[in-house]
Formats: structure tokens, C-alpha cells, sequence
């Protein structure tokens, strides 16, 4: 098999343990097979990534040298360029117009005709393509080679709308064998109750009191979202590799984070999914877990 040289498009430059480890994934597996590839570092954006996540980037992911401007990517050497995956094609995430043409560049919209463009594992987020957004949308997917996403729902967005040949694929944390795992300095109990919410709610709160008497366990929380009532231990902001160890050595998980599942079956941990009501934007990711056990048994 010929080397290609390959370009990716991704949410790397984020606080997310799941979107860094999603894109490592990818990563491995793209140059187990003998390719040459790298993430585009584009961003117009003076916000900086937290330390936890700039320090994981910058060992495990490795980047094209800074694009400040969308002109410059018009000159980027490629092969291949792939985006995905993550909620990339998300509306309310990432798909604005504005100055820095986030809009063309998760589309791919730019660089040489020649090069070919995959999606893989792209998703919506439960989004629909509003009106105004649908041509530009469709004119874009018609350059792809090849189209994957990570969700049904997603799937049937993107084939409706382009009449193209859509197919569903696992998330690329299933992808790879193995992942940096790393002890953290925070010292845990020998025995606990992790959990990793990407949201409060009193219905969470319940539960979590629930498996906690249940199991008689201590609770650690590790995420942003403050303060938890019902909490033993919060742990400071872990990086990726140590989040896998939060996950990796705990007794039970409580989450309602996509990629903290996806690493619970993976870790073959027990773990209770507590959906939050006002953040049904992640119900269509959380709806992917039983064909995800199911490929899994």
C-alpha cells in the first residue's frame, strides 16, 4: 500500500477529554497503515487550550505548523483530508459564518480539487441543517469521496438532504487497541463511585445518592460543571490520559458523556447513564450505546 499523506480535520484544539482522545484514535489508526498524517492547526482564535489539554495535544497529536487564515489553507498539501469525528457538523457548535470560516473549513472547502475528502464518524449532534444552511451543505458533501457519521439520526440528515450514500460507523475510540493511560497526581480512594457529567441536575443529584448507598462506596467527580452536592472527592481538571485512569480504575461510572461511555465498554466497567432534560442535544449520541454493546458482546 502506497504512503499517502494525510490531513485532519477535527475538534482538537478543545477542552474535551473525549473529542482529544477521539481524535488520537483516529490518529493511531490512520498511521498503523503506513500513512503520513497530521492535524490542521487552524484557528483565527486567541483562546487558549487549558493546561491539562494543551500539554495531552502537544505530546499525542501532531499538527501542521499555525494557519492564522482561511486563504492559507488554500495551500495545504494533501493527499487526503479527512474531518471527523465529533460533532463537528453541529449548527449550534461550530457551524456559524464569521471571519474565520469555521463553516468551509469542517466542510472541507478548501485546497487543491484533486485532493480527496472523507468524512468519518461525522456527526450532527441531534442538529438538523436549517434552511439557509442546506445548499451550501449539500454543494460541499457533493466534493466528498466518501461520507461516514456516527449516529442514525445523523445518517439520515445528510443522505435526505444530498441523495448521496451515507454510512454509520463506530466512533474512533473503538478504533484503536490502546490508549496512554496515566497516573494522575490526585491520589484516589482504593475504592469508588467516578463520575463525569456534562451537566447538574436534581434528578442526577438523586441518582447519584442512590448508587452510592447502594454501593457504599465514596463518590469522586471529575468534571466542569462545579460543585456536587452529593460528592465525597471533586478532582482537579484531569488531562485526557489521566481521565482514562479516573475511568479505568473505578468500581462503577455514573455519566451521561458519550465518549466517558464508549471508554466504560471499552474498560468493560460498570456504568449508569443519567441523561440530563434541558441538554437533549446529546440524547442522539447517547442513543448509538446498545448497537455499541451489542458489537461489542
Amino acid at each position: 500500500m502506497n504512503s499517502k499523506t494525510i490531513k485532519l480535520v477535527t475538534f482538537h484544539r478543545t477542552n474535551s477529554h473525549g473529542a482529544l482522545l477521539q481524535a488520537y484514535s483516529l490518529y493511531k489508526y490512520i498511521t498503523s497503515m503506513g500513512h503520513d498524517v497530521q492535524f490542521i492547526d487552524y484557528s483565527t482564535r486567541d483562546k487558549a487550550q487549558s493546561k491539562p489539554f494543551a500539554d495531552f495535544a502537544k505530546e499525542y497529536l501532531p499538527t501542521t505548523k499555525r494557519i492564522n487564515t482561511f486563504e492559507e489553507l488554500e495551500d495545504i498539501q494533501a493527499d487526503v483530508l479527512i474531518c471527523g469525528s465529533d460533532q463537528i457538523w453541529n449548527l449550534d457548535i461550530s457551524l456559524f459564518e464569521g471571519p474565520d470560516r469555521r463553516w468551509d473549513y469542517y466542510f472541507l472547502n478548501f485546497g487543491k480539487s484533486s485532493i480527496k475528502r472523507i468524512a468519518y464518524a461525522a456527526s450532527c449532534g441531534g442538529t438538523p441543517i436549517r434552511g439557509e444552511f442546506q445548499n451550501a451543505v449539500r454543494d460541499s458533501l457533493n466534493n466528498f469521496n466518501h461520507i461516514s457519521v456516527r449516529e442514525n439520526e445523523t445518517k439520515t440528515v445528510i443522505s435526505e438532504l444530498t441523495g448521496k450514500s451515507v454510512e454509520t460507523v463506530l466512533d474512533p475510540v473503538f478504533l484503536a487497541e490502546d490508549f496512554p493511560i496515566k497516573h494522575p497526581k490526585t491520589t484516589f480512594p482504593n475504592r469508588y463511585i467516578a463520575v463525569f457529567s456534562v451537566g447538574r441536575s436534581i434528578p442526577l443529584y438523586k441518582t447519584l445518592q442512590a448508587v452510592k448507598e447502594h454501593f457504599k462506596l465514596p463518590i469522586v467527580v471529575c468534571d466542569a460543571f462545579g460543585k456536587c452536592p452529593v460528592a465525597d472527592i471533586h478532582s482537579p481538571m484531569l488531562r485526557p490520559d489521566e481521565w482514562l485512569y479516573f475511568i479505568n480504575q473505578s468500581e462503577f461510572l455514573c455519566t451521561n458523556s458519550f465518549h466517558a461511555i464508549s471508554f466504560a465498554i471499552k474498560f468493560k466497567k460498570q456504568f449508569l447513564v443519567v441523561p440530563l432534560v434541558k441538554r437533549s442535544l446529546c440524547h442522539a449520541c447517547l442513543k448509538k450505546v446498545p448497537s455499541i454493546l451489542a458489537d461489542s458482546v
